[in-house]
């Protein structure tokens, strides 16, 4: 029988074993027919694993006690487990304290370990600055885990768009992401920076070409990268203090080295992330980009990132933002064997909030069931009957490696190999590039994996040609039977 635990070291050096149908294996702990877990057990347990800085509110601490180990509700009590507990006479017991309470129902992780000094027991609190310079967010990075999230990322895209050719210069990704390149064209061109000289410094002229800037949108009038009412705020603090502002802006967009701009920017408007990020994204897109903290924590949470540097806007934080969308664009690029920009790298982060947080195990695929063929083009059938409903089917799928699809284009061309279609010259720069690719022999037919030869086992094909390849379900026709059929019907 174990004994109770009274602190995070006991728990961890707990050896766990299966015993049989009668002991239940569950984290840290072994509940058996016996004994149940203690509440410091539960929590000791719940959060061996969880990152320090990690924000929850009182619900969803006790649903998942509750869920996980059949806790009742009314003895999950998170308040008393606070250093700053608002609770009158729980702050003098010797007890188990691993939260910081931030407002009503709202609690940090911050670990057994933590030093409390100076932190009033009856009030809400934040944490420490020195706790959170302890972060490395880079060093959480995980490439498996990030691998894992890429390959859910091709496969939600194909599922979209209708057919497995991801780029983020055509099809559904450039249709719902290329808005932030246009966005970006349109802003940088609106500030005029060349214009920009030191004389302009306390005139208002450097504030009037940024808030032009601010107001741009994309081709079809869209932005959702920057809150416009939040501008207002933005004009009336610069408009209070014209030459401090605008020597700020000056060397914030002027200066190569923008660090120490950047947090006179954060002292002068306030520590506010998507407004001075998307300062920074307008004045180049190749090196800087917009920060929506609400979105970006989802994401990188589903990444396994810690996220505490994004809890306070500073230089140096927006630098770890930065390096870790640098991170994914180079891991991308590996991935789907193509150039990819840092504003890609962006669009994959904003699409991956979409992911089940159980993408890691499983694919989610959005109403659409998968028949066995060879390629997603034509194994992706939509449901008929009421649209707009969204649910997710967990299926098999057949692994194809980018790097194959990219070599078979440098061999055989963009022009289609049945009819001689080629959409750059019908469709000019928008169709640059783009081709399908398809393999010979179908992979559903394969009973191993195989080595791909680009130039034999694969075909590039415009989309017309692949569908008929693929139209009898069943029967996939080779390139020379198609061309005949194509030859047949000229004649």
């Amino acid at each position: 029988m174990i004994s109770n635990f009274n602190n995070a070291d006991d728990i961890h050096k707990c050896k766990i074993v299966t015993i049989d149908e009668n002991y239940v294996l569950n984290a840290f702990w072994v509940k058996t027919m016996e004994r149940k877990p203690t509440i410091n057990e539960m929590y000791l347990s719940f959060f061996r694993d969880v990152p320090y800085g990690k924000e929850f509110t009182r619900h969803e601490l006790v649903l998942a006690l509750e869920k996980i180990f059949n806790a009742k509700r009314d003895s999950i009590l998170p308040s008393d487990y606070c250093y700053n507990s608002s609770n009158v006479g729980v702050e003098g017991r010797d007890r188990l304290q691993l939260f910081i309470k931030t407002g009503r129902g709202k609690y940090i992780y911050v670990g057994p370990d933590y030093d409390p000094n100076g932190i009033n027991p009856y009030e809400y609190g934040t944490i420490n600055s020195s706790f959170l310079q302890n972060s490395d967010p880079i060093a959480t990075i995980d490439e498996e885990t990030l691998d894992k999230s890429m390959k859910w990322f091709v496969d939600y895209v194909t599922v979209q768009q209708g057919c497995s050719d991801i780029s983020f210069q055509v099809g559904w990704l450039a249709e719902t992401e290329g808005y932030k390149k246009e966005i970006y064209e349109n802003s940088h061109r609106a500030l005029k920076i060349d214009n920009w000289s030191s004389g302009m410094i306390g005139t208002g002229e450097i504030i009037k070409y940024v808030l032009e800037g601010f107001k741009q949108k994309s081709n079809k009038g869209f932005n959702n990268i920057v809150q416009f009412q939040s501008l207002t705020e933005f004009k009336n603090k610069a408009e209070s203090n014209v030459k401090k502002a605008e020597d700020i802006l000056f060397r914030l967009f002027k200066e190569d080295d923008p660090s120490v701009a950047f947090d006179d920017a954060c002292d002068f408007w306030g520590k506010r992330f998507p407004e001075l990020s998307y300062l920074m994204f307008m004045k180049d897109n190749t090196r800087y980009l917009p920060v929506k903290t609400k979105h970006h924590i989802k994401s990188f949470d589903l990444l396994n990132i810690d996220t505490r540097f994004l809890k306070t806007c500073s230089w140096d934080n927006y630098s770890v933002f930065l390096q870790i969308h640098r991170i994914i664009r180079d891991r991308l690029e590996e991935y789907l064997g193509m150039d990819v920009s840092l504003v890609d790298a962006h669009s994959f982060v904003w699409v991956l909030q979409k992911a089940p947080i159980d993408f890691m195990d499983q694919k989610a695929i959005n109403e659409v069931e998968l028949v066995e063929d060879d390629d997603p083009y034509t194994s992706v059938v939509v449901k008929t009957g009421k649209e707009g409903k969204i649910t997710y089917h967990y299926v098999a799928t057949y692994e194809r490696k980018p790097q194959n699809r990219t070599a078979a284009i440098k061999i055989h061309g963009c022009k289609c190999m049945a009819c001689g279609f080629d959409f750059e010259k019908e469709y000019g720069e928008l169709g640059k590039g783009f081709i399908e690719v398809h393999h010979v022999k179908p992979l559903y037919t394969l009973n191993d994996e195989i080595e791909v030869d680009p130039r034999n086992d694969l075909i590039c094909v415009c989309s017309n040609c692949h569908r008929m390849i693929h139209k009898k379900r069943g029967s996939v026709l080779s390139l020379e039977e198609l061309i005949d059929i194509l030859n047949a019907q000229k004649n």
